[in-house]
């Protein structure tokens, strides 16, 4: 496998199939609205299910602007891009996440190896893309967890 096969096989895994861990997409199957903004009570810090996937759609949108070389516009802090999505219906916070998981794909598979290497802005194209597959998969457990909580796994 090359590189760029690899990285799309790791993305693939994160986000759309299952492995030895459940992807991003079987985590949020089947959650409606209410279940997306539902927290256990009495804990503090803890992030609902709209929150985790806004954030990382957040992630992800802003790594495909910068793949399309399009200027984006940060939030102030981490926290902020949890909190983002609340202003949003769930069912948009969730397919938004599903099309640019789907639009960096594209991209990746249009890229060139060498095109790994760039420095968009301070890491690497490549780097970039392991780092998203492996913060969805620690997200993806917590997703599973919250719904474990739920009664809903």
């Amino acid at each position: 496998m090359t590189r760029k096969e690899v990285l799309l096989k790791s993305w693939e895994i994160s986000n759309d199939m299952e492995n030895w861990f459940v992807p991003i997409r079987k985590a949020l199957e089947n959650v409606d609205a209410k279940q997306a903004v539902w927290k256990p009570e009495g804990i503090a810090d803890f992030n609902s299910i709209q929150e985790i996937t806004h954030h990382l759609f957040y992630y992800k949108a802003r790594f495909l602007c910068r793949l399309c070389g399009i200027d984006f516009e940060s939030v102030a802090n981490n926290e902020t891009t949890f909190l983002a999505g609340l202003a949003w219906e769930w069912e948009e916070v969730k397919q938004e996440l599903f099309s640019v998981n789907s639009k960096i794909v594209t991209h990746i598979q249009s890229l060139k190896d060498a095109d790994l290497e760039l420095q968009q802005p301070e890491e690497a194209i490549g780097q970039q893309v392991l780092d998203l597959a492996t913060h969805d998969a620690y997200h993806a457990g917590q997703l599973v967890l919250i719904r474990k909580l739920q009664g809903a796994w």
